[in-house]
């Protein structure tokens, strides 16, 4: 897909806006917070830690701004959640 460099070049000269700023910042508290709890959290106890640390962020934004490597690194392979029959037929 081809971009027309006035385009491009007008792009690179704006500032950056106060969404991307708030969201670098959390996003690097994100990031201590993961590597201090050797990341091993989800999605809801990072947003939860989050919340106790006094930073004013919802859920969705919490899972939109972990990268999904990140995620991916926490899965251990070969182990699945299978509920129990008895559990099913309740």
């Amino acid at each position: 897909m081809a971009i027309a460099p006035s385009t491009y070049y007008a792009h690179r000269t704006r500032p950056v806006s106060a969404t991307d700023w708030v969201d670098a910042h959390a996003a690097n508290a994100l990031l201590d917070l993961w590597r201090d709890n050797f990341g091993v959290y989800g999605i809801e106890k990072y947003w939860a830690a989050m919340r106790r640390g006094g930073h004013d962020i919802g859920r969705d934004q919490v899972a939109r701004l972990i990268p999904k490597r990140w995620r991916e690194l926490r899965r251990r392979p070969g182990r699945r959640y299978r509920p129990h029959l008895d559990r099913i037929l309740i």
